[in-house]
């Protein structure tokens, strides 16, 4: 067993050793704390020989194990980040999900649907799959859909006076995005609400209003800069890549900067306004009405754009969110001790279902769960 176990270290074990591995750790729970404690104290690459490593490190891990584009029939192992979380967690290839898949329940839900509010108050419901002219009630052209795009900037519109809105609505479990009048792309997340006008012509600014996660992509223009309205805070650029994720049980708006600079302020104009660079982000308390900035791993905040769940060196109370949102499923977590435990985890959201993501983590038994419906139950 102890070369199959190094073989598991080394990412070179087969599918049949890897269902051997997991068939001993089911025989005794010996067997599985002798395995996580190996994990614990034998799997330590250099980079982790320090403390505290720092982001530049993560991302040059993920960088090296990342799974690839194209389709493989071997498995992909993710080892434990950090020395004092004996942890690691076996994300399902193609082959190995055929090795797996025994009759067993499924979970039974279907997202809603993402929905267009236009100016006249009409409600337009957008499949993703979908490519057509959506029209108002007075038979005028509004925009045009290509499957989970919406593009505002191939129509010229005279919008003189007062600035008409549309509203895009992206349910749980959802995606969509859309390329707004000024050539500015937005990628909204799930459970996330953009108010944004038809046309940025006419004013000195140009503004949306978000509930929820965004990432924009903004168009350059000093004469004009751009405004993200969240809440209490105010995000403005003059053009750069930056995620806002803006949910209101969160506690706190994080702003996080990918490309160029962005500065964070109070809607009321109070406090100081704080800039931040790449690979930071700017926290907002809502609570106390503060500021804070801090170095980020940016690939947790963005990949959801590329339709990827991943999480590096995030807490479990972090993980469960992103696959609540990421499905559009519920977590009930009633193992509280793994609420500070943090993964490592990179999953193709088109590829991988949730069932695939929960048999990652329960692979190595590191816990048990339970589904009904659009519930899922994590126990201990």
């Amino acid at each position: 067993m102890e070369d199959i176990i190094i073989k598991y270290f080394n990412n070179t074990i087969t599918e049949t050793e890897l269902e051997t591995l997991s068939g001993w750790l089911s025989e005794d729970k010996k067997n599985e704390l002798y395995f996580k404690k190996l994990v614990q104290d034998n799997y330590l690459t250099d980079i982790w020989a320090q403390d505290n490593p720092g982001p530049d490190a993560l991302a040059d891990i993920l960088h090296r194990i990342k799974k690839p584009k194209e389709k493989s029939r071997g498995i992909r192992v993710l080892q434990p980040l950090l020395k004092y979380a004996a942890i690691a967690v076996i994300i399902l290839g193609a082959g190995y999900m055929v090795l797996l898949n025994d009759p067993e329940e499924k979970l039974q839900y279907e997202p809603e649907l993402v929905t267009l509010k236009l100016s006249d108050g009409t409600v337009k419901e957008l499949r993703a799959n979908d490519s057509k002219e959506i029209i108002d009630t007075h038979g005028d052209l509004v925009i045009n859909q290509q499957n989970d795009r919406l593009d505002y900037n191939t129509e010229s519109r005279n919008t003189a006076g007062k600035p008409v809105f549309n509203e895009l609505t992206v349910p749980k479990g959802r995606r969509f995005n859309i390329l707004l009048a000024d050539g500015t792309e937005v990628f909204l997340n799930s459970e996330s609400i953009l108010r944004f006008p038809v046309s940025f012509e006419g004013g000195k600014q140009r503004q949306v209003y978000l509930k929820g996660e965004g990432y924009f992509s903004v168009t350059g223009n000093k004469e004009k800069p751009f405004l993200v309205n969240t809440g209490e805070m105010v995000v403005e650029v003059l053009g750069t890549r930056f995620n806002v994720r803006a949910y209101e049980n969160d506690g706190c708006i994080k702003t996080s900067l990918q490309e160029g600079s962005v500065q964070v302020s109070r809607k009321d104009s109070e406090g100081t306004p704080v800039t931040i660079v790449p690979g930071e982000a700017a926290f907002f308390n809502n609570k106390k009405g503060t500021i804070s900035v801090d170095k980020i791993i940016i690939e947790n905040d963005v990949a959801w754009t590329e339709h990827r769940l991943v999480f590096i060196q995030e807490p479990f109370s972090e993980v469960i969110k992103k696959i609540e949102r990421s499905y559009g499923v519920r977590i009930v977590n009633e193992n509280k001790e793994l609420e500070n435990v943090r993964f490592y985890g990179d999953f193709d959201i088109q590829d991988e279902s949730v069932e695939d993501v929960l048999k990652a983590f329960t692979t190595i038994k590191f816990f048990e769960y339970s589904l009904k419906d659009d519930l899922i139950t994590i126990k201990k």
